[in-house]
């Protein structure tokens, strides 16, 4: 069976038709426990100007919309005309800097919910174009090995938590994976949580059966292990600095 050829969409910035996709994301939750097995993010680079876009599913945006957007909206809308009010009749003026405060946040959301469908309008499908020779890829800094061997990325893993990249030595063949900023930060704030709640648990243990002991236990060793791939990913990060090299297009 013949291979389909590769999607190809216009770019926005200089308008040609020559947006390849670059790179589809691996999903897992809570730290790789669980494969989800959805594409939640697809990168393309056009293949004429460099540019690039990431494109994210439309699914459950509108349901996200009603349960946060709408009501932080309406919230903030109904903050201002109500603190007016009260601010001219009663000098409180608690209200308006409520609604400052919640009008932002739902522009946001409301921002990032329209995101997929603004990028699918900017970048639409040319049907039937020429496929464009491939000049850019999307490129992830390599780290130094133990070894003293720039090892590259092997594997990009989207998780809840954040984003983990794999890197393999060419050499040595070691492995080792490093999280993001905003991944350690994550895995270190829930970690903490679920052992606090283990902890909290096992005072509350004695007198409730072996039942609670195995169930509180558990809770704090889940956190426990959390805090230790932190730990460990943050000592990889450290240990292993990333090598700057020439790079056909940086990673988005």
């Amino acid at each position: 069976m013949d291979e389909q050829p590769p999607t190809v969409r216009r770019c926005a910035k200089c308008g040609e038709a020559a947006m390849l996709s670059a790179r589809l994301w691996k999903e897992t939750a809570l730290l790789g426990l669980v494969e989800t097995g959805h594409v939640r993010r697809e990168d393309f680079v056009c293949q004429r100007c460099g540019a690039v876009f990431a494109l994210r599913p439309t699914g459950k945006r509108l349901l996200l919309a009603a349960m946060f957007g709408v009501p932080m909206g309406c919230m903030g809308i109904m903050g201002l005309i109500g603190g007016l009010i009260a601010g001219l009749a009663e000098g409180n003026f608690g209200g308006i800097v409520l609604g400052l405060i919640l009008l932002p946040l739902a522009a946001g959301v409301t921002r990032w919910i329209l995101d997929p469908w603004v990028k699918l309008r900017r970048h639409p499908v040319v049907e039937g174009a020429p496929v464009p020779e491939v000049r850019f890829r999307l490129t992830e800094a390599p780290r130094r090995c133990s070894c003293g061997v720039p090892a590259p990325v092997t594997g990009i893993v989207k998780d809840t938590l954040g984003l983990e990249r794999t890197h393999t030595c060419p050499v040595c063949q070691s492995q080792f994976t490093v999280d993001n900023a905003l991944g350690s930060v994550m895995t270190t704030a829930v970690s903490a949580g679920v052992l606090a709640l283990g902890a909290f648990l096992l005072t509350t243990a004695p007198g409730e059966g072996a039942v609670a002991w195995v169930i509180s236990g558990g809770v704090a060793l889940l956190g426990v292990g959390g805090l230790t791939v932190a730990a460990v990913r943050l000592i990889n990060r450290l240990r292993h600095p990333v090598v700057r090299m020439t790079q056909d297009r940086p990673a988005a």
